[in-house]
């Protein structure tokens, strides 16, 4: 009868470890992400660098925040503000969610809704900006989805 109790005070544990862990992961995931959209959009390219969780530890930060930079100087394309962000469960992890996201193309806001794909330590790993299908063409868009998304389902 002892190891009856023993067995379902592990079991016990091991619910409320999962149930914490459900409760902590997407919020860990969205506050990760809010971090880092909001660096893009406060254009810290560097600090972005170090919250995004698809470059590798090879030094590219430096080369991926340049980018960032360069269409933003040069193309006028730049993250102008985000909302609705939610990480989802799906398939016994959060490892994707959603947000829109709001750009300022040369003057012009234009808004796209996002696909995220969460990484390593909750970090966002791709940012798939996806423009509706009947909206024009979003000019700096597939660059953007290069740098964040590596590759692109964006026109422009």
């Amino acid at each position: 009868m002892k190891e009856l109790y023993k067995i379902g005070a592990y079991l016990a544990v091991l619910a409320l470890a999962a149930g914490l862990w459900v409760l902590f992961a997407p919020v860990a995931s969205e506050r990760q992400t809010a971090s880092f959209l909001d660096a893009v959009v406060d254009q810290k390219y560097d600090e972005a660098a170090l919250l995004y969780g698809g470059l590798s530890a090879d030094g590219s930060a430096g080369r991926w925040a340049g980018e960032l930079r360069r269409i933003y100087e040069e193309d006028g394309f730049h993250l102008h503000a985000y909302e609705g962000l939610q990480a989802e469960y799906d398939d016994g992890c959060f490892c994707h969610g959603h947000v829109n996201l709001i750009f300022d193309v040369q003057g012009e806001t234009i808004p796209v809704r996002a696909i995220l794909v969460f990484g390593e330590e909750y970090k966002p790993r791709q940012v798939c900006a996806i423009p509706h299908p009947e909206q024009k063409t979003v000019p700096g868009l597939n660059a953007w989805n290069r740098l964040v998304a590596c590759g692109g389902f964006a026109r422009g």
